[in-house]
């Protein structure tokens, strides 16, 4: 069967293939939703015009069986300013890799592709894939191959950061019966509660609409808007290199892709009300049971 590499310089090329990206991102091991065509479409919205973008798709028999998106953007480095062909993240999400059940096999053909064609960047960098998959994680989904196989292709690999992950596949009482070393985190966890609590009513709003695929498109910004009014008055509004929810130099960015998560049914907000009012909240997205939480705030009165 012969395997063939298109590659996509467009965002609207991308929006295009829409219906084969999220059947293959539906059986992509480990998924998220920073993997898919909608955050990737939200996201260029706010790139700079010094980004080039360069999705590689793989064909196998004229079925598309892999993507790997990827982007050449400039960066400063002990070097000076280089054109670096990265995957087109940015910082934002803790993992990413390619799109399709073989991942290897699609990174590999990708970078076969690219040693036949003339560089318009100085430097590649994979970064945020996996090296290996958490102890929990042990079955089929597991990365294990990727470095000895991916260093066939002359690349190394460098550890770039650490992400830490929590397993909640089951109840409340059975993650404390887990960390029974940690009685006075759970206890003070109880005080909280229960002060919390004797100051009058309490609600719980978790946000998680279906997508506009089940007709559940309400983007709710009278939640959103809260929420980023809270982040205002939150500790983390001080910072000057911050991107909180209300921080100028991603709100738009954040206010497009609440969207794009809601279209895709990947929005996870969640509030807590006392007396009525927001006094905390959690926002994030999640896709097949993994869950992304990206910005948190609450009434500095009550922390």
């Amino acid at each position: 069967m012969t395997r063939q590499i298109d590659e996509l310089n467009s965002i609207d090329d991308v929006v295009a293939l829409a219906p084969e990206w999220e059947r293959l991102l539906d059986v992509t091991p480990r998924a998220n939703f920073f993997q898919s065509w909608q955050w990737l479409a939200a996201r260029w919205r706010h790139v700079t015009p010094s980004h080039q973008l360069r999705v590689f798709v793989v064909r196998d028999g004229g079925e598309v069986t892999g993507i790997l998106p990827m982007c050449v953007q400039h960066e400063r480095t002990n070097l000076g300013w280089q054109r670096v062909l990265t995957v087109p993240t940015d910082g934002w999400g803790s993992f990413y890799g390619p799109i399709g059940t073989d991942a290897l096999g699609i990174v590999q053909s990708v970078m076969a592709y690219l040693r036949r064609q003339r560089p318009d960047y100085d430097l590649m960098e994979l970064r945020f894939l996996p090296l290996a998959e958490p102890a929990p994680y042990s079955g089929s989904d597991m990365w294990g191959p990727a470095v000895p196989a991916l260093l066939l292709d002359g690349l190394t690999f460098q550890s770039h950061a650490r992400a830490g992950q929590i397993v909640l596949d089951s109840d409340w009482q059975a993650y404390w019966d887990s960390r029974r070393r940690d009685a006075n985190r759970r206890r003070n966890v109880e005080r909280c509660e229960r002060r919390l609590s004797e100051l009058g009513r309490i609600d719980y709003v978790r946000y998680r609409p279906g997508g506009a695929g089940v007709g559940e498109s309400d983007p709710r910004w009278d939640y959103y808007d809260a929420c980023e009014e809270l982040s205002r008055r939150s500790w983390q509004a001080g910072l000057q290199d911050g991107n909180t929810l209300c921080h100028l130099q991603v709100r738009d960015l954040l206010r497009d892709v609440h969207v794009a998560a809601v279209e895709a049914g990947a929005l996870d907000m969640n509030l807590l009300y006392l007396n009525g009012d927001l006094v905390a909240f959690m926002y994030g997205y999640h896709y097949r049971g993994h869950v992304d939480m990206m910005r948190i705030g609450f009434e500095p009165e009550h922390a």
